[in-house]
């Protein structure tokens, strides 16, 4: 918006001499006409106007703002839920598994060979399942002790070199790269006299 530079007269009395004209006093003030504050008046309310409709435009984007967030964590949220629910739906068969196995140790004409077989396969399948998600077992035996990747849970005195992992006590599992649980271990510690 441009602002227009309105001239403004001296309305200067006759009769007064040029140091009368210096000196102030109510013949000495700008007379303004009624069309000068009509243009003003008229400026000033289009600035309020524009104002306005500025204010109003910022409260808008801010309200699509936070709609647009509100919407992306509800998108988040319910990935992150489907994305559970599908990992957990695939335990149900290795508990269906499970179910029978024990169903069928319970009968009289079950044989343990019977009952080893179907841990056997509920195994597996837990095993499948946790491969397909991106989980794998750890093989710590033989290798050196890596207080990142192993919790040894005793020491043993063999004749393999020192510090290397000689039993796995319970497995460890890895997530890609990262560690989801640590492989505890017996590890090698040479006699010394």
């Amino acid at each position: 918006m441009e602002l227009k530079r309105i001239p403004v007269r001296n309305a200067q009395p006759t009769g007064t001499t040029g140091s009368q004209q210096n000196q102030p006093g109510p013949e000495s003030t700008p007379s303004v006409n009624a069309e000068v504050v009509a243009a003003f008046e008229k400026e000033l309310v289009a600035a309020r106007r524009l104002a306005d409709e500025n204010h109003d435009n910022y409260l808008r984007a801010m309200a699509e703002l936070d709609n647009v967030r509100k919407r992306v964590e509800r998108t988040y949220e319910q990935r992150l839920d489907n994305a559970r629910r599908d990992f957990l739906r695939r335990f149900l068969s290795v508990a269906d598994n499970l179910e029978l196995a024990l169903a069928h140790a319970g009968t009289d004409t079950a044989r343990p060979d019977h009952l080893r077989e179907g841990i056997e396969l509920t195994y597996r399948d837990l095993q499948r399942v946790l491969a397909d998600e991106g989980i794998k077992t750890m093989e710590p035996v033989g290798q050196p002790f890596d207080p990142r990747f192993h919790e040894a849970v005793e020491t043993v005195v063999s004749d393999t070199p020192d510090g290397t992992v000689v039993a796995e006590i319970q497995k460890g599992y890895l997530y890609g790269d990262q560690l989801l649980r640590p492989a505890k271990v017996r590890v090698a510690k040479q006699f010394s006299w």
